[in-house]
């Protein structure tokens, strides 16, 4: 499915501006959004966002009352975006089952066209259990898997996603980051499916995680190494960008009557 940007021209699908790609680039994350946040201001934004040059908009949503589902609001967004990557942020176990997560995502991914990306985010083993079944069910194949946390047997995930292998799957490092992931099948099938690790640290920190993922990714038996995306706020980043494959601005989601970042903000950012 090719949607359609708010000019009337077709947009151009992941083929063509490669998703898996541009998680290396700049994106910002916002949310959770309470009921009463307007889908007008938060497509305005994503207008805006694209505009400035970002690449990725990640959505972040909140298992508490009044509050909007990131993946609807991702699917509407598809209408008024052309090039932007639409990101979920999904946090486990409070979030949706990884089986319906690769059904929903796959769905944003169509009607995108091939514009879907997710992070998960939790316990570690969960975090390596999530991703293979996603990955699983991304292969177009009836997908079985059988875990401690999750267990599915020939489900079928029809019509497949947009992108060929499915969305992106990026997962949030662990406290203890790569090292949590045990060296056993599991793990190793989810340091093959997944395009990049999300690190919540300082700066500073960016090199020993570098290092280390050379050496888990060893371990894990991943022919080549998944990015390296930070993700913080833009204060935490005064002294210059952060060493990374790819930047994630966390900027939240401000209140009805507070304003939102301008593009001037998103310009800059994109260009940091």
């Amino acid at each position: 499915m090719t949607p359609v940007a708010p000019s009337g021209e077709t947009s151009t699908t992941s083929a063509q501006h490669g998703t898996r790609g541009r998680l290396g680039g700049v994106g910002i994350e916002v949310g959770p959004f309470p009921a009463g946040a307007g889908f007008e201001r938060l497509a305005a934004f994503a207008a805006d966002a694209e505009a400035a040059g970002l690449d990725t908009l990640w959505l972040r949503g909140a298992q508490v009352a009044r509050a909007l589902d990131p993946l609807t609001l991702a699917g509407a967004l598809s209408e008024v975006t052309r090039t932007l990557v639409l990101g979920v942020v999904a946090t486990l176990p409070d979030g949706r089952n990884p089986s319906v997560l690769a059904r929903d995502l796959t769905t944003l991914d169509v009607v995108s066209g091939g514009r879907a990306a997710v992070c998960i985010e939790g316990e570690p083993g969960m975090l390596a259990e999530a991703a293979v079944v996603l990955s699983r069910l991304f292969s177009g194949r009836p997908a079985s898997f059988s875990g401690v946390h999750f267990a599915l047997h020939d489900a079928p995930n029809r019509p497949g996603p947009d992108q060929p292998g499915g969305p992106p799957i990026m997962v949030a490092l662990p406290e203890g980051g790569l090292g949590a992931l045990a060296a056993d099948e599991v793990a190793r099938e989810c340091g093959a499916a997944v395009a990049a690790w999300v690190a919540d640290v300082t700066p500073e920190a960016l090199a020993v995680l570098r290092d280390e993922r050379t050496t888990a990714m060893a371990v894990l038996g991943a022919t080549a190494p998944p990015q390296l995306l930070w993700r913080g706020p833009p204060a935490a980043a005064v002294a210059g960008r952060p060493q990374a494959d790819g930047i994630i601005w966390r900027l939240g989601w401000p209140d009805e009557h507070a304003a939102l970042p301008d593009l001037g903000l998103l310009e800059r950012l994109a260009a940091r």
